[in-house]
């Protein structure tokens, strides 16, 4: 497009405009009135490039003729669509990760939700109050003052915040999210505009809600059983259950280390059998052993001790297993060797007095 003077002829400037977009540009202006008007439409320049053009017209009565400016707003357009593409981007994202932003207005008490939060929320945007209190009312009574609180604190402090609490249904059903908030403040301390963000996290936490229940479950089986449990990280870092803090009867800040840990098996053969048995299971060879021990009030008592360990790619990653005390069991064998040796002396002994009284009676 590319024409020197103000008079174009307009078939010559039709010309100019990409065929698409004639009949709508032909139209605009033969229907211009006094009220003028706007229009975009595409044009193509003397070096071939193609330009997104902006005409604004508008009819003078006293002369009859259609005058008017044309801009080029390729730029804008192009701006405009990338932002357009951008925010579809986002909220594809959003919605992916269950993240939706909001803003609320301080001075207005306007509160402005991406689309993202009220589906999370479930709530037609129509039929929203759009305000701080209206967000208040969602969240489930039990969390209501804490997130309060802490919006509040957040305001005071001029500190960002983030916190985690539930959302209630009328069906009865709860969601969990997680907020961040930050504030704006004007240069004499005034809250202006509060910005932040939504996550859903229901399923991260009906997860961690499960782990607690299966956690709670397995330590009060373990207490019932008398079983506690150990496991050795890569770096030989040595985890012991509360159980097993107990069995060995250490001080609530006593830090166990393998070498702390083998030090309490009494005597150089059980030692070096537990030693042998860890080796084993970093090659792979689960174990099993009874060897006693001197716990750290100085008890002698036997353990049952298990362990195995896990691999990846060949490489054992870790140690585990578990460890009960089997003293009881051990005293009722003992008892019942005892029992079995004294009954085994005493037919013995009766068997040699009914042969010596039979060569008596001979």
């Amino acid at each position: 497009m590319e024409r020197k003077g103000n008079n174009i002829p307009l078939d010559e400037f039709l010309n100019w405009v990409v065929p698409d977009d004639r009949p709508r540009v032909k139209a605009f202006l033969h229907n211009i009135d006094e009220k003028g008007g706007d229009l975009s439409f595409r044009a193509v320049f003397g070096d071939g490039t193609m330009r997104v053009l902006q005409q604004i017209a508008s009819l003078d009565e006293e002369t009859g003729l259609v005058q008017g400016t044309i801009q080029d707003i390729t730029l804008r357009q192009e701006q405009m669509h990338r932002l357009i593409r951008e925010n579809r981007e986002l909220a594809e994202v959003q919605s992916i990760a269950q993240i939706g932003r909001w803003e609320l207005d301080l001075q207005r008490n306007e509160l402005h939700w991406s689309p993202g939060i009220f589906e999370m929320f479930e709530i037609d945007p129509e039929r929203f109050g759009a305000s701080y209190e209206a967000f208040l009312s969602l969240i489930h009574p039990d969390d209501r003052d804490r997130v309060d609180s802490a919006y509040r604190e957040s305001l005071e402090t001029r500190q960002p915040y983030e916190i985690e609490h539930r959302l209630l249904f009328s069906d009865g059903r709860i969601k969990w999210v997680r907020e961040k908030c930050d504030t704006t403040f004007s240069e004499d301390g005034k809250a202006l505009r509060s910005t932040g963000i939504v996550q859903d996290i229901t399923s991260r936490k009906i997860s961690e809600l499960k782990i607690r229940k299966m956690e709670a479950f397995l330590a009060r089986t373990s207490q019932i059983a008398g079983i506690g449990g150990w496991e050795v990280g890569e770096n030989d870092e040595l985890f012991w259950s509360d159980m097993t803090r107990k069995i060995h009867e250490v001080p609530s800040d006593f830090e166990p280390n393998i070498e702390r840990a083998l030090a309490f098996y009494d005597g150089p053969e059980s030692r070096q059998s537990i030693i042998d048995a860890i080796a084993g299971a970093r090659n792979g060879k689960p174990f099993y052993r009874e060897l006693p021990i001197r716990t750290f009030t100085g008890r002698r008592i036997w353990l049952e001790v298990r362990g195995e360990g896990e691999f990846e790619e060949g490489k054992c990653i870790r140690l585990f297993g578990t460890v009960q005390d089997i003293s009881a069991r051990k005293e009722s064998e003992t008892r019942q060797k005892a029992a079995h040796n004294i009954a085994l002396d005493h037919n013995r002994a009766k068997s040699e007095f009914v042969s010596h009284l039979s060569h008596e009676l001979r």
